[in-house]
C-alpha cells in the first residue's frame, strides 16, 4: 500500500510539458512524512507565473507526560521511541544536507543542551533562465520539564512544521488560458463516484443553495465573511455516503483525490486551485466542509463561475459536494443535511431534519 501510495503523490506532480518536477529527494520526504503518521496537506494551482505546488504539515505542537512506565519493558518501548525519533531526525537531516549541496542558498542550524533540542532547516533554489523556483523548510523544537505536581512526571513539549513550495512553469501563456471545465472534470471522476454510490444506503441529491442580493441571514452559512451582499447561487449534486462505510469511504477518497489531481495535470491550460486533505475528512464546529476537497476556479463569456467540489463528514455519514457556483458561493452551514436553501427556506433529507426542542 505504501509503494502505491508512493507513485500516485510523485505522479500528482508531473505538470509540466517540459517534464519539469519537483526535486524527487523532497518528494520524497513528503511521503517520508506521512509514512511516519504526520498529516501532509496538498495544495496546487496554476495562476501566475506557472503550477504552484505546496505539501506541508500544519504545526504541530503537542505535549507527553514523558514515560511513566519504568518496569524493564516500559523502558525498553521508551528507548525504542526516542531511537526511532532520532532515526526520523537523522533522515530529514541528511536530505537537506544533500539538498543543501546543490541550492542556491541553504541553512541548517541545530542547538542541542540538556534534552532541549532547536532544529531549523531551510532550501531554496532557483533557476532565473525558466523561472522556476523550489523552497523547503524544517522546525523543530522539543523542550523537558517537571510538572508541577508532587510526582517525578517530566512533561515534553515538541513543535514541528514541515513545508515544500515549488513554481513550475508550463509554457502556456496567462492569455491562452481558459476556463476550468467542470463538466469534463465530472466524467474523469465518475468511476470513482460510481464506486461510492454502489456501497449499501448510498445516495445522490440535487444543490440549490441560493442567496440573493439583500438577502441578510449570514448565520445560516459557512463564516466566509462576505462584505457584501452579494447574490449567489450555487447548484450541483451531493453524494451521502453512510458512516458504516469508513474503511471503504477512506480507500475510495483517495482514489478520488488521484483522479483528480489527474485530471488538472492534463490540464494546465485550464484555471484551478486543489487543495486535498489525504485524511477522513471531519467536521469542526463552524466548518462542515472540511477533508479532502477540491475547489477550482475560472471565467467565461457568460460571467465568472466557479466549480466547487468539496468533502465533509458528520454524525450521519460521508458527503460530497459537486457543483457550479455563479456570484458568491454561499454554502449553508446545514449543508450536510439540506436538498435546498432558498434565502432563508429550507428543504431538508428526509430523515435528516433537526430534532425540535422539548418545551
Amino acid at each position: 500500500m505504501k509503494k502505491i501510495l508512493t507513485v500516485m503523490l510523485l505522479a500528482a506532480f508531473a505538470v509540466t510539458a517540459q517534464g519539469q518536477q519537483p526535486d524527487s529527494r523532497l518528494t520524497q520526504l513528503d511521503e517520508y512524512f506521512r509514512q511516519q503518521g504526520y498529516t501532509i496537506s496538498i495544495s496546487q494551482q496554476n495562476w501566475g507565473s506557472g503550477v504552484q505546488c505546496h505539501t506541508g504539515t500544519h504545526p504541530i505542537q503537542f505535549m507527553d507526560l514523558g514515560e511513566k512506565d519504568t518496569s524493564p519493558e516500559g523502558l525498553n518501548r521508551a528507548k525504542k521511541r526516542k531511537e526511532m525519533k532520532q532515526l526520523f531526525l537523522d533522515s530529514i537531516r541528511i536530505a537537506f544536507a544533500k539538498l543543501g549541496k546543490e541550492s542556491t542558498e541553504s541553512y541548517m542550524y541545530e542547538y542541542h543542551k540538556n534534552d532541549k533540542d532547536t532544529i531549523k532547516y531551510s532550501y531554496k533554489n532557483t533557476i532565473p533562465d525558466n523561472n522556476s523556483r523550489e523552497f523547503a523548510s524544517f522546525d523543530f523544537r522539543r523542550s523537558p520539564r517537571k510538572s508541577n505536581d508532587s510526582g517525578n512526571n517530566t512533561i515534553i513539549s515538541e513543535y514541528l512544521l514541515y513545508s515544500h513550495f515549488s513554481v513550475i512553469p508550463t509554457g502556456i501563456a496567462k492569455s491562452d488560458m481558459i476556463a476550468f471545465d467542470g463538466e469534463a472534470f465530472n466524467s474523469h471522476i465518475q468511476p470513482v463516484i460510481k464506486k461510492f454510490m454502489q456501497l449499501e444506503g448510498a445516495k445522490s441529491y440535487p444543490v440549490h443553495w441560493q442567496h440573493d442580493e439583500g438577502f441578510d441571514k449570514d448565520g445560516d452559512f459557512e463564516p466566509w465573511h462576505h462584505n457584501e451582499k452579494q447574490a449567489g447561487i450555487s447548484t450541483g449534486t451531493h453524494y451521502y455516503i453512510p458512516s458504516e462505510h469508513k474503511d471503504e469511504v477512506q480507500t475510495l477518497f483517495r482514489e478520488l483525490i488521484s483522479l483528480s489531481h489527474d485530471y488538472v495535470n492534463k490540464h494546465p491550460e485550464q484555471f484551478y486551485m486543489i487543495n486535498l486533505y489525504p485524511a477522513i475528512p471531519v467536521s469542526a464546529p463552524g466548518n462542515v466542509v472540511s477533508g479532502p476537497s477540491i475547489l477550482v476556479q475560472g471565467e467565461n463569456n457568460k460571467g465568472k463561475e466557479v466549480f466547487h467540489m468539496s468533502c465533509a463528514s458528520d454524525k450521519n455519514g460521508y458527503h460530497v459536494f459537486s457543483c457550479t457556483i455563479k456570484g458568491v458561493g454561499w454554502i449553508p452551514s446545514e449543508c450536510t443535511s439540506l436538498k435546498s436553501y432558498i434565502n432563508g427556506k429550507k428543504v431538508y433529507i428526509k430523515g435528516m431534519e433537526p430534532k425540535k426542542e422539548k418545551k
